[in-house]
């Protein structure tokens, strides 16, 4: 996988697909950009995008792992992969519908599913965030290497 990764950054384009879902838990923004340069330098160009809404009754299993005294740490565990398998399905599907197949994307940008953000610390005053949505069954599941966890990399950063 590293030499994957070290032979898309030494190309001249990249091409990405960008998943982001909200807090809101109304569904998954699917965004695929073309990527030049690189830093300070880089060049995005947005080639299509979509969102795919979650139906009412998965949309209620992520709202309810937000609340710390009710949630359970096997719901969470579960829906980190159910809500990666359905990330998946919608990634294909966005695939499909832009006749499109895994080999023409360069990798997955993933910022999971946020469940739980202490920007200014909890009990333990430790800054801290959760996101869920297991990135290895996601690049498994599309064929495609997936790189994520950007607000926790945010928030270690002092972001």
């Amino acid at each position: 996988m590293i030499s994957k990764f070290l032979e898309i950054t030494r190309k001249d384009e990249r091409t990405i697909l960008g998943l982001m879902s909200g807090t809101s838990a109304d569904g998954l923004d699917v965004a695929l950009v073309k990527l030049k340069g690189g830093g300070t330098d880089i060049d995005l160009k947005l080639i299509t995008a979509r969102t795919y809404e979650y139906d009412d009754e998965f949309k209620r299993k992520i709202i309810e792992l937000y609340d710390p005294e009710s949630s359970r740490v096997n719901d969470i565990c579960e829906m980190n992969f159910l809500i990666a398998k359905k990330h998946a399905e919608f990634v294909l599907q966005f695939l499909k519908e832009n006749n499109l197949n895994s080999e023409d994307v360069d990798c997955i940008a993933y910022h999971g599913q946020t469940i739980h953000h202490l920007p200014n610390g909890g009990k333990y005053g430790v800054r801290s965030t959760m996101q869920i949505g297991e990135m290895d069954l996601l690049a498994y599941m599309t064929g495609i290497m997936t790189v994520g966890d950007f607000r926790k990399k945010d928030l270690s950063a002092g972001g």
